[in-house]
């Protein structure tokens, strides 16, 4: 990958240069001026505040292009890295900050990336209860830029993940209080059937099988397996079913990644339950309620500034689904590593489950 250098205030630091094409596509996309209305500056100084507007209005200052004077990695996780973009801004100490969210795998399916965004939009106009960053601009497919990426608001924080571990008992107790308040407004957000969202905030593919392992990822589309959307739990089951018996059959690997060949037995074992509730008509047969689910509920996607959660962040696996499904893909408050931290983490999220009432 080819790198370039960010001179900052005497120093540099080295990043790929496709975040720099990133960047470069955000600003030609937005403009300086719809940056500096975005929530990421609300909370500057009142005269501060004003003092850009009119900027903005009785000069030409936005009339020149900006330019990136700061580039940061702040985060890396399976299947993306994160960086904090700092562009010049029109007063000399106040840069223009946002976040760049790229890509790693390649064949990334679009829909995922879309998926992301459709739902912090959705979000946006449909819950204040649960805050999410503004997005500016969004790439959904490799091209000659790079990959896709993701360039959204500006959140000052710490993931829950870091945060906790400096936790005092009463500080626990009341975050757990608010994230019980938080998965209670996800459950209360009800979609008409099982599925992401396309731009239009319409019921769309689901994204769980994205997640699967050793590049099981790049099966999940409609010409190996059903992926929705369903209009029943019935289907989805069902769906799910396929899902697995044609991992097993194509990759041959389990999920835990534990390289033994999965044994036929278990493949024979999926297919003849399948085919037991594809025969019994009163299996699935009431629906529960298909409400928001996150999919990746993780510390490391919950940004907060001391006990206040400030932005909920990985959006991509997010969906409607039936609502004993709201805590999958998630629980994990520490990204515990070790016997000590994985029971912390069993006993907080328990009492989360215990204060969710849906």
């Amino acid at each position: 990958m080819s790198t370039a250098t960010i001179e900052d205030a005497g120093s540099a630091s080295i990043v790929p240069t496709t975040i720099l094409h990133q960047a470069q596509q955000t600003i030609k996309e937005l403009g300086t001026a719809e940056l500096i209305d975005s929530p990421s500056y609300g909370n500057l100084h009142r005269s501060v505040r004003n003092k850009l507007i009119s900027l903005r209005r009785y000069t030409h200052a936005f009339t020149l292009e900006p330019h990136v004077i700061r580039v940061e990695k702040v985060a890396e996780n399976g299947n993306s890295n994160v960086y904090a973009v700092t562009l010049s801004g029109p007063l000399r100490h106040i840069g223009i900050r946002f976040v760049l969210r790229e890509f790693k795998r390649v064949g990334l399916p679009a829909y995922q990336v879309r998926n992301e965004v459709a739902f912090m939009s959705f979000i946006t106009q449909n819950s204040s209860a649960i805050p999410v960053p503004q997005v500016y601009h969004y790439k959904e497919h490799v091209d000659s830029q790079g990959p896709p990426f993701i360039a959204m608001q500006y959140v000052k924080g710490e993931p829950l993940s870091v945060a906790w571990r400096k936790y005092s008992e009463g500080q626990k107790e009341k975050m757990v209080s608010k994230l019980a308040e938080l998965v209670t407004w996800m459950g209360s957000m009800r979609g008409d059937g099982i599925g992401g969202l396309d731009k239009e905030h319409r019921l769309a593919e689901t994204m769980g099988g994205s997640r699967l392992p050793n590049g099981g990822w790049a099966l999940h589309h409609q010409v190996c397996y059903p992926i929705g959307p369903f209009q029943t739990t019935r289907e989805y089951v069902l769906a799910c079913y396929d899902r697995e018996i044609y991992y097993y059959e194509v990759m041959g690997y389990e999920r835990r990644r534990s390289g033994k060949a999965v044994p036929k037995q278990r493949i024979e074992e999926l297919t003849s339950e399948k085919k037991a509730v594809a025969a019994d008509k009163n299996s699935y047969a009431v629906d529960e309620p298909f409400v928001l689910c996150h999919g990746d509920l993780n510390g490391r996607n919950i940004m907060v500034r001391g006990t206040e959660i400030v932005a909920v962040l990985g959006w991509d696996f997010a969906g409607f689904f039936p609502l004993s499904e709201i805590f999958v893909g998630g629980g994990n408050l520490v990204e515990a590593k070790n016997e000590a931290w994985k029971k912390e983490n069993a006993k907080w999220v328990a009492k989360i489950q215990e204060l969710v009432t849906l």
